[in-house]
């Protein structure tokens, strides 16, 4: 199955700006999704989400996922994923 993955920000100690799509099994979660694009991203995103030290807001098809028990959320194809960091200041 084939989802959309785009993620914008400061993660993982480098800014991404990333769209892509990325080939996976049926059933496949949002953690086999992120490793599936290491390549792209230059890092394990799933490793470093689940230790806690990212806090990104993760939209499935525009619907909220929260962490940690996003990770383990099943995609289906054609689901579309974006990771985005929030920004503080003032």
């Amino acid at each position: 199955m084939e989802v959309n993955l785009t993620i914008h920000g400061p993660i993982a100690g480098q800014v991404l700006r990333l769209n892509t799509s990325v080939q996976l099994q049926e059933q496949s979660t949002l953690a086999q999704l992120l490793k599936a694009a290491r390549p792209q991203i230059g890092a394990d995103l799933s490793a470093i989400l689940r230790k806690g030290s990212e806090h990104p807001v993760i939209l499935l098809c525009g619907e909220y996922l929260e962490l940690p028990t996003a990770l383990d959320h099943p995609l289906k194809e054609g689901d579309e994923i974006v990771i985005l960091q929030g920004i503080g200041g003032g």
